[in-house]
């Protein structure tokens, strides 16, 4: 019986063999195509609106787009926090981090080391001054520092030597209209003495000497009133020219406050200002605001989102050098890039950017 059956019956049992084996050499194959249990290192630093931390929880404008993003891709990752801006991208370049979740601009160094996403943010330079130092504010500390309170100074104790001199004169005239005793007569010469300045009548000196000691007085009076005068004009032509800052042109010879890394600072430099430098935004509307720096020079978004949040801020003029933001990704992903741009793209699309730029702007892109 077995010499009579035909020979593609002995194939079966090999066959079945063959196909077991190929079809378990397949399997790694398809499980090497999905990364689904990929979980991405996400590189970010804590800054205002970007990202803000409160225990475990992580939000911000950067923060939420990026949940949404990962998302919307199917991804999943988990938040590195770095202390200083600068490690965020050194992360990214020595492959610790896969993407950097954070305000960085596109720039011809930064593609040559990293790949980025589509932009994320349309952003600038744009100048923030504190209400509270323009410019009054301005014009009385330059009031204080001039000549003008030095002059009153001095006016005011040659007012007292004055009254003295024409009290002890007149005390002993017979018709005097002067008190006898010490606090009363000074009282009533102090008054006669204010009176000559706005020219009034109605305190008659009767003693020859302190009628003499009047007409000193009051050429005395013309020339503080002039020296004053002078040195008021002065003190408000100086508040007026250095006070009030309109524009980025205005930063010349001022202390401008802005961060370690980036364009604001590669600005200020170029042009010789004065800098005064933090990672940190909140440390910089600080001194901003108690006069240690005279302007801010920040991104839009940070500009826009400070004084919308802070009534005693303001910007000056409008954004300079339009620029666009981005998140560094780890070379050789291309898969990961074009998942995330997609993503992006459809959160355009449906409104979700718009609603989470709303909620930190106050407003949609474009409208600013």
């Amino acid at each position: 019986m077995n010499a009579s059956q035909p020979q593609w019956i002995k194939l079966i049992p090999f066959t079945f063999v063959f196909l077991f084996f190929s079809h378990m050499g397949a399997t790694p194959t398809v499980s090497a195509q999905s990364d689904s249990n990929e979980i991405l290192r996400v590189v970010t630093f804590i800054e205002e609106p970007w990202v803000t931390q409160k225990g475990n929880l992580v939000y911000g404008f950067h923060a939420d787009l990026w949940d949404a993003i990962a998302k919307q891709a199917g991804l999943k990752y988990e938040f590195i926090v770095v202390d200083e801006w600068a490690k965020m991208l050194a992360m990214i370049e020595n492959g610790q981090a896969d993407v950097a979740v954070e305000h960085h601009g596109v720039n011809a160094d930064r593609e040559t080391k990293m790949d980025f996403t589509h932009e994320v943010f349309g952003d600038g330079m744009q100048v923030v001054i504190s209400k509270n130092n323009q410019p009054l504010t301005s014009v009385s500390r330059v009031l204080i520092e001039s000549q003008a309170l030095q002059i009153l100074g001095i006016g005011f104790l040659i007012l007292l030597v004055i009254a003295h001199l024409v009290w002890l004169t007149e005390r002993s005239h017979p018709e005097t209209e002067f008190p006898k005793s010490y606090f009363q007569g000074l009282q009533y010469a102090i008054s006669w003495a204010l009176l000559t300045i706005i020219n009034q009548e109605g305190i008659v000196s009767k003693h020859k000497l302190s009628r003499l000691i009047s007409a000193i007085w009051f050429f005395l009076i013309l020339f503080g009133l002039s020296a004053f005068t002078a040195q008021l004009a002065t003190a408000f032509t100086i508040g007026q020219l250095t006070g009030t800052i309109k524009s980025i042109d205005d930063l010349n010879g001022r202390t401008v406050g802005t961060w370690p890394n980036g364009k604001q600072r590669i600005y200020l430099e170029s042009h010789n200002i004065n800098m005064v430098l933090s990672d940190h935004s909140d440390e910089l509307i600080k001194r901003l605001k108690n006069g240690q720096v005279e302007a801010l020079l920040l991104d839009t978004g940070n500009a826009y989102y400070f004084t919308n949040t802070d009534p005693s801020l303001e910007l000056a003029g409008t954004a300079i050098r339009p620029g666009s933001i981005a998140y560094p990704i780890i070379r050789d992903r291309p898969d990961l890039v074009e998942k995330i741009n997609q993503a992006l793209l459809t959160l355009r699309e449906n409104g979700t950017y718009d609603l989470i730029y709303e909620r930190y702007f106050g407003e949609p892109p474009g409208t600013n």
